[in-house]
This record gives structure tokens, C-alpha cells and sequence, in this order.
């Protein structure tokens, strides 16, 4: 009967043992989940700053390809009156 006993202890301890290291393993499993979600957070706020800096650029880009053009019309503009002028006389 005390053999019987000390068996079901030992059953016993060794199903608490396994449950911990369950809940070892899942403690473990759910701390690489909640890291890899940390992380991805982090890419998806650098991506972003990435891709505003990239529309800043392009505009920025676009603004002075548009100056360019404007100084450019302008001056064959200017040209043309010119030749105009130059004809004329």
C-alpha cells in the first residue's frame, strides 16, 4: 500500500513537471511571438519614415524640375521677343 502510494506521488510530481515545462515552453513560445511582432512594428515605422522621405525627395525634385522649366520658358521666351525686336528693325 505504501509502494502504492509513493507510485501516485511520483506519477504525480513527474505530470507537474511536465506541466511546468509546458508552461516553460509556452512561457518561451509567447515571448518570440510578442518579440517578432515588436520587431515588425519597428521595420513598418522605419519603412514609413522611409517612404515620406522619398515623397519629400520627389517633391522637392518636382518643385525644382519645375522651376527649371519655368526659368527655361522664360528665357527662350526672352529670346524670341528679342528676335522679334531685332527682325523689326
Amino acid at each position: 500500500m505504501k509502494r502504492k502510494h509513493e507510485q501516485s506521488i511520483e506519477k504525480q510530481e513527474e505530470k507537474m513537471k511536465a506541466d511546468l515545462q509546458q508552461i516553460d515552453k509556452l512561457a518561451v513560445e509567447k515571448k518570440l511571438v510578442h518579440e517578432n511582432e515588436k520587431q515588425k512594428v519597428c521595420l513598418y515605422k522605419q519603412f514609413d519614415k522611409e517612404i515620406i522621405l522619398i515623397i519629400i525627395f520627389f517633391n522637392s525634385l518636382s518643385m525644382n524640375m519645375n522651376n527649371l522649366f519655368e526659368k527655361l520658358k522664360n528665357n527662350i521666351l526672352k529670346k524670341v521677343m528679342n528676335m522679334k525686336n531685332v527682325l523689326k528693325c
